[in-house]
């Protein structure tokens, strides 16, 4: 995946990475470099469920004052903890966000469903793009969860979310 951030200085994780170590299908390991990657919107051509990450080496974009470093790292943290149920167990970001100013927790909030629940998969309170797992929620129960929201997006909004979590069968 193309991980990224939207806060405070929006990123893709692809911007700072140097190269992969990859376990292709048939046990050879394989390094290679960014460039030899295509990537684009939280994807890139590693997700063709031929070849697993092993290794990500990431590359530092530059020296910083370590106490500010701190300072930022923990002001990040926080404003995640106040925005994203960080105390659950959950996938992360579920959906990508759609084009235009909205993102994909906002939709699944107007169409009603923070809090709803299929077995113990649940739409997140703090934040509705998070699907949690309440206890004994099985993989069934997160993908008929992520389709009815889907669904429901769709019939109450006219958006088509499209999937962040990447189901490895």
């Amino acid at each position: 995946m193309n991980a990224g951030l939207t806060a405070f200085r929006p990123r893709e994780m692809v911007s700072i990475v140097e190269s992969f170590d990859i376990l292709h299908l048939d046990g050879t390991v394989e390094t290679l470099a960014m460039k030899d990657i295509s990537t684009s919107y939280r994807q890139t051509d590693l997700l063709d469920g031929k070849r697993f990450i092993l290794r990500v080496r990431f590359r530092l974009e530059k020296a910083g004052d370590p106490i500010e470093i701190r300072s930022n790292t923990l002001e990040h943290l926080s404003e995640r903890k106040r925005k994203q149920p960080l105390n659950k167990p959950t996938a992360g970001s579920t959906f990508k966000s759609p084009p235009g100013s909205k993102g994909a927790g906002w939709y699944i909030e107007q169409a009603g469903l923070k809090g709803f629940q299929i077995g113990d998969a649940r739409v997140s309170d703090v934040h509705a793009n998070w699907i949690e797992n309440m206890g004994g929620a099985t993989a069934e129960n997160i993908q008929t969860l992520m389709e009815h929201i889907q669904m429901t997006v769709k019939a109450h909004c006219g958006i088509q979310l499209e999937s962040e979590v990447v189901f490895v069968y």
